[in-house]
């Protein structure tokens, strides 16, 4: 049996610490059933939320956008229903850093999982009561003009936007 000279093992732990960092992490595996949505905060910021294997949690990956090396991986309690989509949205207000990850709900209903404020901090997910098909399988999310609007069909078939300006939502028919 060969045992490395202490020459050989200072150069063993010199190579492991010259290697790529990328190399050094574990790798991150999102379930193949799991729905996704992607987010750049801020520059050099990238970041994938998706559904945990058993629709109990969504999680959030924190990447380097240059390297590709993931900084920080979090878990957020919130159910949602299997086989739909979720959908993030990034802004800034009045300079704080807001993030908003949309899903459905395994109760059929819209949810929001929100980020930001003075000071930041994540919300435990939120019920927006608005009922959405128990057929659909995808919603969209969109910050223009100030206003968050999340598009999902209701459970009349019909497509719907819920609005947020800022003072509460509302949701409207989407016609003709």
């Amino acid at each position: 049996m060969h045992f490395p000279t202490s020459l050989s093992l200072l150069s063993l732990l010199t190579t492991a610490l010259l290697l790529p960092s990328s190399l050094a992490q574990t790798q991150v595996q999102i379930p193949t059933n799991s729905r996704t949505t992607v987010i750049q905060p801020y520059a050099g910021n990238v970041r994938i939320y998706y559904q945990s294997d058993n629709y109990k949690s969504i999680n959030e990956v924190h990447i380097d956008a240059a390297t590709g090396v993931w900084l920080r991986f979090d878990e957020h309690p919130v159910e949602t229903k299997a086989n739909t989509s979720i959908y993030g949205i990034t802004y800034d207000d009045s300079g704080y850093l807001k993030i908003k990850v949309y899903y459905v709900t395994p109760w059929n209903t819209l949810g929001e999982l929100s980020y930001g404020g003075n000071p930041s901090s994540w919300n435990t997910g939120t019920d927006l009561g608005f009922s959405v098909s128990k057929t659909a399988r995808q919603i969209n999310a969109i910050r223009a003009d100030g206003v968050t609007q999340v598009a999902f069909t209701d459970v009349n078939g019909n497509l719907r936007q819920a609005c947020n300006s800022g003072s509460g939502w509302t949701t409207r028919l989407v016609s003709k």
